[in-house]
């Protein structure tokens, strides 16, 4: 979350993201503190920014002179400390390095910050997939555990000891499956006041009307196909969503449906119990059957 708060204070964030860390804000205090703080420690910043007049052509000399230093190191070399330059009425003097070899250090220049940068966030949003990834694995793992000693049954949401969707955790916590500290979330999706960050089967209703829970191995379903968590529905921070199935594989998918069912909604579009065996629902923490 602190990077969040840091993307947020820097006007960084896309209107999605800033609408979700305002409302995180605002429901958790330890977050609007730091946030505060954050805000007053870049504040003299923010007036240095206004008040600051950039001298004409400086980002383009910039440029010139580390393109210079590339053309005359080919190697690589470090650039020595360079006398301080004064910018009024005065433009950037080269050196007779042939101008053409400037031009291509500038290019290449050019191309390697703008590969750089894209380059860095796709590494950090490829690292947050596998962390959650890893995450969900270790959440089945847990999940397995418990089958094994309740029946086959994983925890059923909408149960005394189950009530919402998110008590799962808690549920696999209190079996001595789970650690305590264990990171049930996205790391790019932590949420404030919470220790559960995925959404978990909300089951379904049974020919009688009964609430019906997954479990491992189900007779009459295939678990390798039948969702039972994923990312948060309204995250889709990779892109898409990391899934995992009641049978243990995890797979990233850039569509919440499967097939025509929206893993997070029922066949009525509500967050709730499925109405029939094949309509899969996965809810939020604070989601009830």
């Amino acid at each position: 979350m602190d990077d969040r708060l840091i993307d947020y204070a820097l006007d960084q964030l896309a209107p999605a993201e800033r609408a979700l860390v305002e409302g995180r804000i605002a429901a958790d205090p330890a977050a609007a503190r730091k946030l505060a703080l954050l805000l007053s420690r870049l504040a003299p910043l923010r007036v240095e920014r206004d008040s600051l007049e950039v001298p004409a052509g400086l980002a383009l000399a910039a440029i010139g002179t580390v393109a210079e230093h590339l053309a005359n190191h080919p190697n690589g070399e470090a650039a020595p400390l360079a006398t301080p330059r004064t910018w009024i009425n005065d433009r950037p003097v080269f050196s007779s390095r042939p101008r053409a070899d400037i031009i291509v250090a500038a290019c290449l220049a050019f191309v390697f910050v703008g590969l750089l940068l894209p380059g860095v966030q796709k590494y950090r949003s490829r690292a947050q997939t596998a962390a959650c990834q890893e995450n969900l694995h270790e959440l089945h793992t847990a999940l397995a555990g418990y089958s094994d000693t309740h029946g086959g049954h994983f925890p059923q949401a909408g149960t005394p000891g189950v009530p919402t969707a998110g008590s799962f955790v808690a549920e696999l916590t209190r079996s001595g499956q789970y650690p305590a500290d264990g990171k049930a979330f996205c790391p790019s999706e932590e949420a404030p006041g919470t220790a559960v960050g995925y959404a978990y089967s909300l089951g379904y209703q049974g020919r009688f009307g009964e609430l019906v829970g997954p479990r491992l191995p189900d007779p009459e379903a295939n678990t390798d196909s039948v969702p039972i968590c994923a990312d948060l529905s309204g995250a889709a921070t990779h892109s898409g969503w990391n899934v995992l199935t009641a049978g243990g594989s995890v797979r990233f998918t850039k569509s919440p449906k499967l097939g025509d069912d929206d893993i997070f909604a029922n066949d009525a579009g509500l967050p709730r119990a499925g109405l029939h065996r094949n309509d899969v629902s996965l809810g939020r923490p604070s989601d009830r059957p």
